[in-house]
């Protein structure tokens, strides 16, 4: 299946879409109009372009696009006010959208195995994360205030090449976290 049904929108009490490893490309309109669907799993797939049209979702809680061929997510993923969950894993994303501050609900983010460049600071303002993993990216710097995100217990930071600098900061991370008893990969 490359697409889905251009009339799937006629699903107008659908809550939960899976579409797990297919050969979806394209996402139409349609699908953007399901707005009592609270969880998207469109995992394993090949999916270039998520619309801005994703902001009309607001019902959604649980967002997989991991393992796909996105580039950028759209700025409107920040009107997803109720998203808890948000899978991003295995794409090839260079950076995240600024709204992604406006997320205030999200407990996990999993923007692993894509290509940042820097910290994504717009994290540090998800004050209810309790999962996130940014490992294997191309980052090379971090922050230590990383620790103020009060609710993480579950943090993946392994496998960026981080510059001198940030390595020091990853050593006072490592003692931190060790101290709170928090699971820390590096």
């Amino acid at each position: 299946m490359a697409t889905l049904p251009d009339n799937i929108d006629v699903l107008v009490k659908l809550k939960r879409l899976t579409v797990y490893i297919n050969q979806i490309e394209t996402l139409p309109l349609a699908f953007y109009r399901l707005d009592k669907l609270e969880i998207a799993d469109l995992y394993f797939n090949k999916i270039k372009v998520v619309d801005p049209a994703i902001s009309q979702m607001r019902s959604l809680n649980i967002l997989y696009l991991s393992n796909n061929e996105l580039y950028s997510v759209p700025e409107e993923i920040g009107q997803l006010q109720n998203l808890q969950m948000l899978f991003l894993h295995h794409n090839k994303l260079s950076y995240l959208p600024d709204s992604l501050t406006a997320l205030t609900k999200l407990e996990i983010l999993h923007i692993n195995s894509n290509r940042l460049h820097e910290f994504p600071q717009q994290i540090l303002s998800l004050n209810k994360l309790k999962d996130l993993d940014f490992s294997n990216n191309e980052i090379t710097d971090i922050t230590f205030d990383i620790t103020k995100l009060d609710n993480l217990y579950l943090l993946f930071i392994q496998e960026n090449p981080y510059e001198e600098e940030a390595r020091e900061i990853v050593e006072k991370l490592i003692a931190y976290y060790k101290k709170k008893e928090i699971r820390f990969n590096y």
